[in-house]
C-alpha cells in the first residue's frame, strides 16, 4: 500500500517508513536513523505555509526503488538533515530539488550502491561535513559545500539559474588573496563547489531545527572521517539560455581545513560553457584537466575569463577564451591566467577575437606564471577579421622559475587598422619556442606591429619572429604603421630563424609606410640568426629603418642571411636608414649583404644608417647582387649624408666577398648630394 503523511512524526529512536509508495508533505524526526523506503516511488513536497523537514541524528536514507521525486523549495525552512550520512537511492535518476545538510557524507546512489544521477531543475544546495559523491548532475545552479572531498564521476550539466528567493550570494576571495569571485546562482548559471571546508564553519544543527520544541536532535556526528579535500569531476558543461552569464568555481582553498590532506582538483574530460562567463579553479595541490576548458558555441558569439591557481602543478589540455562571430562584430576575447607554485604543462591556449563578417575586437590577456617549468602548445591572442576593422592583439606574459617550452606564440592583428599585441617571456633557465608573431596585417591600412621581449638566464631558441606592419599577400595597401620592437636577452646562446620588424614590404605596393622596428639581441654566449629585416619600404613616403643591435658576449655571431634596415621609397621621399651594430667576442660571419641605406629614386633621401662591426674575425660573404655593405643616401632630389662604416677584427682577418662598401651620398638632377660616409677598416691580420 501507500503511506501519505502531512503531519509531524517524531521519535526518540530509529524510524522507518516503508510502503509501496510514499507521499510525504509533513515533518519527520528521528533521534537515530531515519529510513524513508518505497518499493515503487517516493514523492516529497512542501508548501509556502508548511515546510517539509526530514531530520535524523544519525543516517538519513531516502529510497524509491523506481523513483525519487523531491521538490521542497517553496518554504525557506524545508530541509533534509542528518547527523551522519544522507543517502538518496533509486534505480533511476533522483529528482532532488531541496536543501541538504549532512554531518557525515552525502551520496546519491543506485540500488546496488553504485553512484547515481541527481536531477534538480530548480535549486539544489548540499552542505556536508564529510564527502559528497554521485555519478552525474543535470539541472539548475548547483552549490556544494563539503568538509571533505567531492567526487562526481561523470557529467555536470547546468541548464538554468536557481530561484531567487533561495539563492546564495557571496564574494569569495581566492588563495592569492587578491582575486574575488562573486557568487549568485539566481543571476548566473553557477557551479559552486567548495571542498575541504573547515568544519567549524558548517553549523552543527540548522537553525530551523533548533527552534522546534517537539524535537531537539542530539549533536551530529562531526567526527565522520573524510577522504581528503580533493574535487574530482568527469566533465562540466554550461548550456543555459543565451544572455545569461556562466560562473564556475571549484576550490578546496576556501576556509581550508588544514587537518585534511591536500587534495587535487581533477576534471577527467572538459570544462565547457556555451555562455559567456568565468571559470575559477583554486587548488591546494594539483589541477588536472583532461580535455578542453573554456567557452565555445557554434551559433553564438561568446567569450570569458579562465583563472587557475594551483599550489602545485597545472596539467591541462586546451584553453579557449576567445570570441568568434560568424555574423556581425566579435567581442573582446577573455583572459587566461594560470599560476602554479610548481609547473605548468598544458596544450593550446587561444584567446582570439575573430569576426568573419564584421569587426573584430581585442585579443585577450594570457598570463602564465610558475616557480618551476612551463610547457605549452601554441598560444594565440589574435584580433582577426575577414572584411572589417581589427582590434589589437592581446598581451601574453610567461614567467618561469626554470625553463619555458612553447609552440608558436601569436598576438597578430589581421584586418583593417589593427595593431599587433605584446609578448613577454622570462625564464631563469632556457626558452625554446616555435614561431613568434606580433605583426599587423592590414587592408587597406595596417596598424603598428607589436612588441616581443624574451629574457632567459640560459639559452633562447626560437623560430621566425615577426613584428612587421604590412600585408605581403595583397597589393594597394594605403598605409602601414610602425614595425614592432624585438628584444632577446640571454645569459647563454641565442638561436633564431628569420626576424622581421619592417614597415611595408618589397613584395607588394604599400603607399605609405611607418618606421621599421628595433631589433636587439644580446647573447652571453654565441648568437646565430637568419635574415633580419627592419626596413621601411613604400611606394610613396617611407619611414625610418629600425635599429639592429646584435652582440655575442662570449662566442661567435653568425647570420645565415642578410640584414636590411634601409628606408626606401619608389616615387617620393625616404626616411633614415637604421643603425646597425654587431659585436662578438668570437668570429662574425654573415651569408648576405648589410644594408642601412636611404633610397628615393624619385624623391628625397635622408641619412644612411651607420654600420659598426666588431669581432675576432669578420667574414662578410654577400649575395653577389651588388654592394655587400651599403650605408648610402641616394635620391633623384636632395640626398642627406651617408652613414659611416666601421669594421674591426680584433684577432684575425676582415674578409669581404662579392661587391664592395658603398657609403656615398648621391643625387640626381633635381637636388643636391651631401656628405659620403667615413669607412674605417681595422684588422690585426689581413684585409681581403
Amino acid at each position: 500500500g501507500s503511506i501519505i503523511n502531512e503531519a509531524i512524526l517524531a521519535t526518540q529512536e530509529d524510524l522507518i517508513l516503508s510502503a509501496h509508495d510514499l507521499d510525504l508533505q509533513g515533518q519527520i524526526y528521528a533521534d537515530g536513523n531515519l529510513d524513508l523506503q518505497a518499493q515503487n516511488s517516493i514523492k516529497i513536497r512542501d508548501s509556502e505555509q508548511s515546510p517539509f523537514i526530514a531530520a535524523a541524528t544519525e543516517n538519513l536514507t531516502v529510497q524509491g526503488n523506481e523513483q525519487v521525486d523531491i521538490f521542497a523549495l517553496n518554504n525557506a525552512n524545508s530541509i533534509f538533515f542528518s547527523g551522519s550520512d544522507t543517502i538518496l537511492r533509486s534505480t533511476e535518476q533522483v529528482g532532488g530539488d531541496a536543501q541538504y545538510f549532512s554531518g557525515g557524507h552525502f551520496r546519491v546512489e543506485k540500488l546496488d550502491s553504485t553512484p547515481g544521477t541527481l536531477v534538480s531543475p530548480y535549486d539544489p544546495k548540499i552542505r556536508t561535513r564529510g564527502d559528497v559523491s554521485f555519478d552525474s548532475y543535470l539541472g539548475a545552479s548547483l552549490h556544494i559545500f563539503s568538509g571533505g572531498s567531492v567526487n562526481i564521476s561523470n557529467d555536470i550539466v547546468i541548464t538554468t539559474t536557481e530561484s531567487e528567493k533561495n539563492s546564495i550570494q557571496a564574494n569569495i576571495t581566492l588563495s592569492d588573496e587578491q582575486t574575488s569571485v562573486a557568487i549568485d546562482g539566481s543571476r548566473e548559471l553557477t557551479l559552486d563547489i567548495r571542498a575541504g571546508v573547515l568544519g567549524d564553519l558548517l553549523p552543527e544543527t540548522p537553525e530551523v531545527l533548533g527552534d522546534l520544541n517537539s524535537f531537539i536532535p542530539s549533536s551530529p556526528n562531526i567526527d565522520r572521517p573524510s577522504s581528503g579535500s580533493g574535487i574530482k569531476v568527469g566533465s562540466i558543461t554550461i548550456l543555459g539560455q543565451q544572455g545569461t552569464p556562466a560562473r564556475i568555481l571549484l576550490t578546496n582553498q576556501y576556509q581550508a581545513d588544514s587537518d585534511l590532506s591536500n587534495g587535487n582538483i581533477v576534471i577527467d574530460q572538459s570544462v565547457l560553457s556555451a555562455n559567456s562567463g568565468n571559470i575559477f579553479i583554486d587548488s591546494r595541490s594539483d589541477i588536472k584537466i583532461g580535455g578542453p576548458t573554456g567557452f565555445t558555441s557554434l551559433t553564438e558569439n561568446i567569450s570569458g575569463d579562465i583563472f587557475l591557481l594551483a599550489n602545485r602543478d597545472i596539467i591541462g589540455d586546451t584553453f579557449l577564451s576567445g570570441s568568434t562571430s560568424l555574423r556581425g562584430d566579435a567581442d573582446d576575447a577573455g583572459s587566461v591566467t594560470l599560476t602554479a607554485n610548481r609547473s605548468i604543462d598544458v596544450g593550446l591556449i587561444s584567446a582570439n577575437s575573430v569576426a568573419t563578417d564584421g569587426n573584430a575586437r581585442n585579443g585577450g590577456t594570457i598570463n602564465l606564471k610558475a616557480n618551476e617549468s612551463i610547457e605549452t602548445g601554441s598560444i594565440s591572442s589574435d584580433s582577426i577579421t575577414i572584411s572589417g576593422i581589427a582590434g589589437t592583439g592581446g598581451a601574453i606574459s610567461i614567467d618561469s622559475g626554470t625553463y619555458v617550452e612553447t609552440g608558436s606564440v601569436s598576438v597578430n592583428a589581421v584586418g583593417n587598422m589593427g595593431n599587433g599585441g605584446s609578448i613577454s617571456i622570462d625564464s631563469e633557465s632556457y626558452i625554446r619556442t616555435n614561431a613568434i608573431f606580433a605583426d599587423s596585417l592590414g587592408n587597406p591600412i595596417a596598424g603598428n606591429g607589436g612588441i616581443v621581449r624574451l629574457q632567459a638566464e640560459e639559452n633562447i631558441t626560437t623560430g621566425i619572429i615577426n613584428t612587421s606592419a604590412s600585408h605581403p599577400l595583397l597589393d594597394n595597401i594605403l598605409r602601414t604603421g610602425n614595425g614592432g620592437s624585438i628584444s632577446l636577452q640571454a645569459g647563454g646562446d641565442i638561436t633564431t630563424e628569420i626576424i622581421l620588424s619592417s614597415s611595408g614590404s618589397s613584395f607588394n605596393a604599400v603607399q605609405t609606410s611607418g618606421n621599421g622596428g628595433d631589433v636587439d639581441l644580446s647573447a652571453g654566449g654565441k648568437l646565430s640568426t637568419e635574415t633580419i629585416n627592419s626596413s621601411a619600404i613604400a611606394v610613396s613616403n617611407a619611414g625610418d629603418g629600425g635599429k639592429v643591435q646584435l652582440e655575442a658576449l662570449n662566442g661567435n655571431l653568425t647570420i645565415d642571411g642578410r640584414i636590411n634596415s634601409q628606408s626606401a621609397s619608389a616615387t617620393e621621399d625616404a626616411g633614415n636608414g637604421g643603425r646597425i651594430e654587431l659585436n662578438a667576442l668570437g668570429d662574425f660571419e654573415i651569408e648576405g649583404d648589410i644594408n642601412s641605406s636611404s633610397l628615393a629614386p624619385s624623391g628625397t633621401a635622408q641619412n644612411g644608417g651607420n654600420i659598426s662591426l666588431e669581432a675576432a674575425t669578420l667574414n662578410i660573404k654577400g649575395d653577389g647582387q651588388g654592394d655587400t655593405i651599403t650605408t648610402s643616401s641616394f635620391a633623384d632630389g636632395t640626398s642627406d649624408d651617408a652613414g659611416f662604416v666601421q669594421l674591426e677584427a680584433l684577432d684575425g682577418n676582415i674578409i669581404i666577398n662579392g661587391g664592395g662598401i658603398n657609403a656615398q651620398s648621391l643625387s640626381g638632377s633635381n637636388g643636391n648630394a651631401s656628405n659620403g660616409g667615413q669607412i674605417i677598416l681595422e684588422s690585426s691580420n689581413d684585409l681581403e
